[in-house]
């Protein structure tokens, strides 16, 4: 028999399967009917640029009014603190977070020192509210937070206190007018905060308080701006001792302040300065969470050596930044910017003013680079010398005796950089910060581990769990989640190997932060030394902004993303900031470069010129259109890879560092139902007659249809029930529809703002209408489609569907459990559980792509690994995309996607029976020379006639011989995916000591606490002196003298960067898990790490009607592939007689990429855009201002000499 008639036979195969796949597809889903519905609806259709001008005119006017909300915190802080006045001895009342009592609380801390009769901390009474996370709060008023080491009854602190008792007023007005703030606060220049509404600053029982609102990063940048940066740490020889520790605290202290719009470096210097990380020689580079770890790391190694040249180590700094001051200004990059050299040391051997004579005066004799001395240890040198050079150099000079100073004297920089901003007091800049995840906000994180136990996230995480096994996505998980191991025990069989754990998981939302400066603007014409008054802000949910950008209008395969003026992500579906539930270091500096990928084969690191100018022209502001672009583009958990013809559109977001792009296909049209089409609401839950054959639906879970603006009003068990209540509201007579912002001017400030009654409501027009067309067209859903003849009843036999469902643009989803279920049965899907949101499902995807390569076909999956689970219900998942009508230029929008779900078995089965019709001189699949397989459109094993182990795994796994040929003549095409957010884990099983023995650093700490304590007493009782003015000795008690000492071993522990939820030590991050009542305990090391995956694509449109691929040569394993019809699957048949090659390894695991010594500096010395409303400089600042002045509270103030301008 010729070789030609075996291939015709294998055809045969191929055919018959891809026909009958297409007969029941078509006949479960009813795909024609409904198509019929949507294809006759008269719409309208705008394309991405007009789609995008509606969507930043929507996003806009809710980031005016979060801005404009701060403006009214700051304008009412300045106005009160001008216009109060107060004795020196006056009675403080006031809602502490700390030490309040709850009413009805049992837990209630004690308060560890001794309260005077001038103040009173009040009892609050707190209830769960579901605008703030269903964490108890009080919307009447506001709670104060004061950092551990300072004391409230400080005069000046005190005063604020008071005052600022008043701002409960705004806070209210804001949020009545906008229920949808996040909390809003106040942090003054001498550390308090007051937050809106009031809660319980709650912590685990072992953690110290260590937060300082001074050391966010909404507060620094708002006071500060950009800042130029270098840190000299004097490396000389007599560096050594508690003089190189607490210098080395210190620079771990400044680098807390710096963020990602700072640029830094740190040097040591003896003889010639040199920065620790050579990596960074001769740069200024952003501050990076990864960056500061670095640093630190890098300061830590230092050890002292040989004699200090100050002249070489200033001359070097001052040519550095004046280098930068240069470039930037050449290229218009420079909107003003704060610069500083930080200089560390024990002492000044000499007078190096010649230095800064020559280099730092600019042309009106002005010293354009401010210096900061820190003066570490006791026996000190060179003081007045210190004064002087930072007095003369718009700088400050404060001397840092021991440890329990670094805190308060680091931060004293602060307000002076802020003189310039204040002494303008007309401009108030407004501050976005990056993202930042509200689980590492300190005054959330414990209470959102606590609210998991509420009954509304105890649900959905069972739900979670309960689907996770067989529909688990990775990336869903982590973009929900953040995990922690609780107790790690054997695992219950007689294996030894392998150890289970139990997790607990924590709900977490990506957030961003606005802030504006406050000034204290009362007179003070002897000094003009203005001062900060502080700084107000208002938490923003990205979640928030995401839901204002119509995603029902961009559709499945477009979408929005937000890029900051660093360049950085602040919203994009590829932004993951989590990886199997921890929080990455660098999740908030991640690039739009290292996201958008053309289809150009660029390589590792090789960015794509046309990605480049989009980010040039984002960060810069700069309206902009790049059409026709190739983009590659990874899904599914990263196992599968798409190509696709993209528009992309970028504007600016006005009074915001961020720029709005939007992304869609190039044939793309967002349509709209035209008004005269009628709309009935009671078609969503068409189950009014009873009748209802088992018909289920939902809504997308993340889009907001219609929603009360206080969500306490009347509260729904679903989303389902919110919007059946909802439509019945539409019908009433004085129904409206009503947006959830109004329009207003971003360059004033209203403060006025009319307030929302209890039952005010907001809906989406174009999504509510969408929902209901999508419902009246899907009437048709309703019955399962009846088998006109034996051939399609035995279809329905032969493939066994029991799950059909369709899924809108509108976020409808329907579906039904196929044959109908008898009583007694109560079938359950977990199916539509795991995949609720429509659109954004990976099938739903799949389908519309699949529409591109051919219409009139469906694309069938199956979960991934599916053989290896425990579960003997394995499915196949079969989609096919309905679109409207295509405009006149030949433009689309997809609407639906239908689908059915059938047993893989069943498949396994009518396969091996299809392959299985042959002649004598043709093996069938059965046979031991022969092997044969369905594999996707990206290379996953759909049925294997070998082993039914292999489904749902990567064919190249264990046929790599066949799969490089199936490369090499063009069937599949490689596509290489670089991950940059990649995270390498090592977990490591360290052994506990039994339960009653302590660590013995524990119990070295606890001598020391208990040494000191009684030697204080002692010193106190002998000579009745007063050691501690942040506190008076009779209140300090034994509790409060441990907390501070446990602070300040925290601040000399590695650097604990607030950008990450666990310690960091040596080149790793470590996630020291708590093991409860077992011998082990999991250490995870974590590091950020490239990787790179190969995935593989099929080049569908490579197959002709007739077209057939055969055997290359005669000792070949491969034998024939050819596609399977109205489908995304290919047949491949093997030889199995043919051995493969072992030394061809192809795999779709990500692989970690080669570390390189300064790795990811491409990516730091891209193009930033500085921020424009900085004030360097101001005529009515003094420039030899050298009186002493305590700006900030610390807790030897008294023993602390320091000067300032």
């Amino acid at each position: 028999m010729t070789k030609k008639k075996i291939f015709f036979i294998f055809s045969v195969w191929s055919d018959k399967l891809g026909e009958e796949l297409w007969e029941i597809s078509k006949l479960i889903t009813k795909h024609g009917e409904i198509k019929s519905g949507y294809t006759s609806l008269d719409t309208t259709t705008k394309d991405g640029e007009n789609l995008l001008d509606d969507i930043i005119k929507n996003v806009e006017k809710m980031l005016v009014q979060k801005a404009n909300s701060a403006k009214c915190i700051a304008k009412t802080a300045e106005k009160l603190r001008r216009d109060t006045y107060f004795m020196n001895d006056f009675k403080l009342e006031y809602y502490n977070m700390k030490y309040s009592a709850v009413e009805g609380s049992d837990s209630n801390k004690m308060i560890p020192w001794t309260l005077d009769e001038l103040t009173e901390y009040k009892n609050m009474s707190l209830e769960p509210n579901s605008n703030f996370y269903n964490i108890p709060v009080n919307t009447n008023y506001s709670a104060v937070h004061i950092p551990t080491n300072v004391y409230d009854r400080y005069q000046h602190l005190a005063e604020t206190i008071a005052w600022s008792e008043n701002l409960d007023e705004i806070f209210s007005k804001n949020y009545q007018a906008d229920p949808s703030l996040g909390w809003q606060y106040f942090g003054s220049a001498y550390g308090m905060m007051r937050q809106f509404p009031a809660m319980k600053w709650s912590t685990s029982d072992n953690d110290v308080d260590l937060y300082d609102c001074r050391m966010r990063p909404w507060f620094i940048e708002a006071a500060t701006c950009t800042k130029d940066i270098v840190i000299l740490m004097d490396n000389s020889g007599s560096m050594t001792g508690m003089r190189n520790t607490i210098a080395k605290l210190v620079v771990n202290s400044l680098l807390k302040t710096f963020g990602n719009n700072d640029f830094i470096n740190v040097l040591k210097f003896s003889w010639k300065p040199e920065t620790v990380m050579p990596c960074f020689k001769d740069s200024l580079v952003q501050a990076t969470p990864e960056v500061l770890k670095s640093f630190q790391e890098a300061v830590s190694l230092v050890k002292p050596e040989g004699n200090a040249s100050f002249p070489n180590a200033f001359s070097y700094s001052l040519n550095l930044l004046k280098k930068y001051r240069e470039d930037r200004n050449a290229t218009n990059n420079l909107g003003g910017c704060n610069q500083a050299i930080m200089l560390v040391t024990d002492g000044l051997p000499g007078n190096v003013t010649e230095v800064f004579e020559n280099l730092n005066l600019d042309e009106n004799g002005m010293p354009i680079v401010r210096i900061f001395t820190y003066l570490v240890g006791t026996e000190v040198k060179g003081v007045e010398d210190l004064q002087q050079m930072a007095c003369s150099n718009r700088g400050y000079y404060v001397h840092v005796h021991d440890l329990d100073e670094v805190h308060d004297q680091v931060l004293k920089y602060i307000p002076v950089i802020a003189r310039p901003l204040v002494l303008q007091g007309k401009e108030h800049p407004v501050v976005w910060t990056s993202t930042y995840a509200d689980a590492n906000d300190p005054k959330l994180t414990w209470w959102l581990w606590k609210i998991m136990n509420d009954e509304e996230r105890k649900k959905r995480l069972i739900q979670h769990q309960t689907i996770k096994r067989e529909y688990f996505s990775k990336q869903r998980e982590d973009s929900m989640y953040l995990k922690k191991i609780t107790q790690v025990c054997p695992k219950p069989s007689k294996s030894t190997q392998g150890e289970e754990k139990n997790i607990e998981y924590l709900e977490y939302r990506m957030m961003t932060s606005v802030s504006v400066p406050a000034f204290d603007n009362r007179d003070n014409n002897e000094t003009m030394a203005a001062e900060l008054l502080g700084v107000a802000g208002v938490d923003v949910a990205i979640d928030h902004i995401h839901s204002l950008t119509y995603p029902y209008k961009t559709g499945t395969n477009g979408y929005v993303f937000l890029v900051n003026n660093n360049g950085y992500l602040i919203m994009h579906p590829d932004l993951r900031p989590v990886f199997d539930g921890i929080l990455k270091i660098n999740y908030n500096s991640v690039d739009l470069a290292e996201v958008e990928f053309l289809d150009n084969e660029k390589g590792y690191k090789d960015f794509s010129p046309d990605v480049m100018d989009m980010r040039d022209s984002m960060i810069n502001q700069i309206k902009n259109v790049y059409y026709d672009k190739w983009t590659k583009f990874h899904y599914d958990d990263m196992r599968r890879v798409g190509i696709e013809k993209r528009n992309y559109y970028v504007r600016p977001l006005v009074g915001t560092p961020f720029s709005i792009g939007l992304t869609v296909p190039s044939n793309f049209a967002a349509y709209r139902i035209s008004k005269n089409f009628k709309i009935e609401t009671n078609d969503v839950d068409d189950d009014d007659d009873g009748n209802e054959p088992d018909l289920e639906w939902t809504v997308h879970p993340d889009w907001t249809y219609c929603k009360y603006h206080f969500s306490n009003y009347k509260t729904f068990d679903s989303k389902e029930d919110e919007l059946i209540h909802f439509l019945e509201k539409i019908n009433d007579p004085d129904w409206s529809w009503k947006k959830q912002y109004q329009e207003l001017n971003s360059d004033s400030v209203e403060c006025n703002q009319p307030e929302l009654n209890e039952d005010d409501y907001y809906c989406d027009r174009d999504l509510m209408e969408l929902l209901m067309v999508d419902a009246q067209i899907l009437k048709t859903f309703r019955e399962p489609k009846i088998p006109k003849n034996s051939f399609e009843t035995k279809l329905l036999d032969t493939y066994n569907p029991n799950l059909r469902f369709v899924a809108t643009q509108s976020g409808l989803t329907k579906w039904q459990i196929v044959p109908k279920p008898k009583p007694e049965e109560n079938l359950t899907s977990d199916f539509i559980s795991a995949y609720p949101k429509s659109i954004d499902e990976p099938w739903y995807k799949m389908a519309v792509l699949q529409h591109e390569e051919e219409e009139e076909s469906f694309a069938f999956s199956v979960p991934f690994n599916t053989a290896n689970d425990d579960d003997d219900n394995h499915y196949v998942i079969s989609t096919h995309a309905i679109f409207h009508k295509k405009t006149h230029e030949g433009k689309k929008a997809p609407a639906a996607v239908v689908g059915y779900r059938f047993d893989q078995s069943s498949f396994y089965d009518r396969f091996m029976e299809i392959t299985s019709e042959t002649d004598r001189f043709t093996l069938p699949c059965h046979s031991d020379a022969r092997e044969c397989y369905v594999l996707d459109h990206n290379g996953y094993i759909i049925v294997s006639s070998k082993d039914v182990n292999e489904t749902g795994h990567f064919f190249g796994e264990y046929e790599s011989t066949v799969m490089s040929h199936l490369i090499d003549i063009g069937i599949y095409e490689e596509k290489k995916i670089y991950d940059y957010q990649g995270l390498c884990i090592e977990e490591i099983a360290v052994a506990n000591k039994a339960n009653f023995l302590l660590m013995p650093w524990i119990v070295v700490q606890n001598f020391i606490i208990n040494l000191f304590w009684t030697l204080l007493q002692l010193l106190s009782q002998t000579y009745n002196i007063n050691l501690v003015e942040s506190q008076p000795i009779d209140d300090f008690s034994k509790e409060t003298f441990s907390n501070v000492f446990r602070l300040f071993v925290e601040e000399f522990r590695d650097y604990d960067s607030d950008e990450s939820l666990s310690d960091e030590e040596d080149e790793y991050e470590i996630e020291k898990e708590e093991t409860l009542n077992s011998s082990v305990r999991i250490e995870r090391k974590t590091w950020p790490c490239n990787k790179n995956i190969s995935l593989y694509l099929l080049r569908q449109n490579i197959f002709s009607q007739k077209h057939i691929y055969g055997v290359r040569h005669n000792s070949s394993r491969f034998r024939f592939v050819n596609r399977i019809p109205h489908t995304n699957l290919v047949l491949v048949v093997l030889n199995t007689l043919y051995n493969q090659n072992d030394d061809i390894n192809l795999s779709v695991t990500p692989m970690v990429l080669p570390e390189e010594e300064c790795r990811d500096l491409n990516i730091l010395h891209l193009p930033r855009k500085r921020n424009t409303a900085c004030f360097t400089h101001h005529e009515k600042a003094s420039t030899n201002f050298s009186r002493k002045k305590k700006l900030i509270p610390a807790g030897k103030d008294t023993l602390s000499n320091h000067r300032e301008l």
